[in-house]
């Protein structure tokens, strides 16, 4: 899982990372960081089964969700977590 960078502006991404990408509701696997003024900018990512590429900026990346939390688990009616 990506760690949180030096200068706090969010998860140092490497290529081969897995990422979430809240704009486009995908995660990929991150193929390239293009940089702007020595700081990660732009994300080329790919679907991990393959597909076409999409850019998103590195900023709004986040990692990916659990399995669990992206399917919501099992909630009662009143959108409790069961078992709480």
């Amino acid at each position: 899982m990506p760690q949180k960078n030096t200068t706090g502006t969010g998860p140092a991404w490497s290529e081969g990372d897995t990422a979430y990408d809240p704009g486009t509701l995908r995660v990929g696997v991150v193929q390239q960081i293009d940089c702007l003024n020595g700081r990660p900018h732009q994300v080329w990512l790919r679907p991990a089964m393959g597909g076409r590429e999409w850019t998103a900026f590195a900023w709004e990346l986040q990692a990916p969700p659990t399995k669990q939390s992206a399917t919501g688990g099992h909630r009662d009616h009143r959108g409790q977590a069961q078992g709480s």
